[in-house]
């Protein structure tokens, strides 16, 4: 099924706002409503302007979008990351994605959930296979769900579902954040020391483009509960 991104997102503090635009529509400009995978739909805040086309992709596109993206975000982006300001539209306007976080609802459901004897390692398996089997991988076009409408819905897309995931692991004291790259989002937790993908898209076709070698690697944006990093620019 294919998952659709709109989101709203301007660099914070720069100087050369043209510059940068046109790298990012370099980037974005084949990302898609993608008939067999993820999407994200940019729109650059203080111009209004769609960088984002609308053309839908076959999995074989997108197999050839993703590894051609990947040598390009490293060809312009080091891998440091600095602060961003990334706001999204919901089905009530457009916010801070940050703001679409809900540790204290998370906390909620964790109370109907057991716990006794899982080592940490379990505890993160545990709730990652819970919004596997429990919440269907479904399309919303458009917007980024909340982590109420998620709950509510009982289904999402990789931003839906890894915004509940990333919820419930900070509502659970562990240290997470979700990843955004190559039209696609996931979520990253420390696991003993080292970080691990958890990934929300079961399907297999997809899976194995994910598996692309750099996919999960130096991801362009990461959402952490208080902000926001993107990778920076290399300079000329």
């Amino acid at each position: 099924m294919p998952v659709h991104y709109r989101a709203i997102s301007k660099r914070v503090n720069d100087s050369n706002i043209m510059k940068e635009l046109f790298a990012f529509i370099f980037l974005w400009s084949i990302c898609f409503p993608l008939c067999t995978g993820c999407t994200i739909r940019s729109v650059e805040k203080k111009t209004e302007k769609q960088v984002v086309s609308e053309q839908a992709w076959t999995l074989p596109d997108y197999s050839d979008f993703v590894e051609s993206n990947i040598k390009n975000i490293d060809q312009l982006y080091t891998e440091e990351y600095g602060p961003y300001f990334f706001v999204a539209d919901t089905s009530k306007g457009s916010t801070v994605v940050q703001n679409l976080i809900d540790t204290k609802l998370a906390g909620l459901q964790l109370t109907q959930m057991r716990f006794d004897g899982l080592s940490e390692k379990e505890k993160i398996l545990f709730l990652h296979q819970y919004v596997l089997n429990t919440y269907r991988y479904g399309v919303e076009p458009n917007i980024w769900p909340t982590v109420h409408e998620t709950l509510q819905w009982k289904k999402g897309d990789c931003k839906g579902l890894s915004l509940l995931l990333m919820s419930l692991l900070l509502a659970s004291h562990f240290e997470a954040h979700a990843a955004v790259s190559n039209g696609h989002m996931w979520v990253n937790v420390n696991m003993k020391g080292q970080w691990q993908v958890l990934e929300l898209d079961k399907d297999p076709d997809r899976a194995r483009i994910y598996k692309i070698p750099g996919f999960y690697d130096r991801p362009l944006f990461k959402i952490y509960e208080d902000r926001t990093e993107k990778r920076l620019r290399k300079k000329e």
